[in-house]
């Protein structure tokens, strides 16, 4: 069985040194599995691969996560899925073989997942950070531009601090399903958005 030496943009095993790529990106994370014989590459620009080791032969070809980076990638203990963290504060599960999405959980209490970990009785143990708020739009004055809930375009909800792509989609749907929101503790309501993302927004946004 291969043994792991060491972890860079590749893995070390006891037959040599393998390069393993992320095409148009930077290797963030190398997951392998037990036996040695599976390695799942995570890479800067939100891509994950899954390589054969020891011959470096390319098992499935880059699958585009909603991450924007992945930050840790691992495989679950029977092998058969890839557990991801990334910048969009959420966790993914797909299939090693397939790269389908087989399950996806947003983070309430932080920003980013910057790592993640299993336990031995199957528990993910989740990490992250909370970075500084950033102004949403443009100033006036002294201030912050305040975002309006009920007319910002995703792309402009996506300025917020913690929101993304993603949340600022969910928003816009939440909008388009409910009608215009009455108040900001509304968006509470919306799936992925959390106390401690709520609060990091409220004073940013307006009706």
């Amino acid at each position: 069985m291969p043994a792991l030496r060491g972890l860079s943009r590749g893995v070390r095993t006891e037959e040599g040194f393998q390069k393993l790529a992320v095409p148009g990106g930077q290797v963030r994370s190398v997951a392998v599995d037990f036996d040695g014989h599976v390695a799942v590459v995570g890479g800067n620009d939100g891509a994950i691969t899954v390589w054969e080791l020891p011959s470096g032969q390319q098992l499935l070809a880059p699958v585009r996560t909603g991450h924007r980076d992945v930050r840790k990638v691992l495989l679950s203990r029977d092998g058969k899925s890839i557990i991801s963290c990334g910048a969009d504060g959420a966790v993914e599960r797909r299939s090693v073989t397939t790269g389908e999405l087989l399950g996806q959980v947003q983070s309430d209490f932080v920003d980013a997942v910057e790592t993640i970990a299993l336990m031995p009785d199957g528990e993910l143990v989740v990490a992250g950070s909370d970075p500084p708020p950033q102004p949403a739009t443009g100033h006036q004055g002294s201030g912050p531009a305040l975002v309006s809930l009920n007319s910002a375009s995703p792309e402009q909800l996506a300025t917020l601090p913690g929101i993304g792509p993603t949340l600022a989609t969910r928003i816009v749907q939440w909008r388009e399903q409910n009608g215009r929101f009455t108040a900001v503790d509304e968006l509470l309501a919306v799936a992925g958005i959390g106390p401690a993302k709520y609060e990091a927004i409220a004073e940013l946004v307006t009706l």
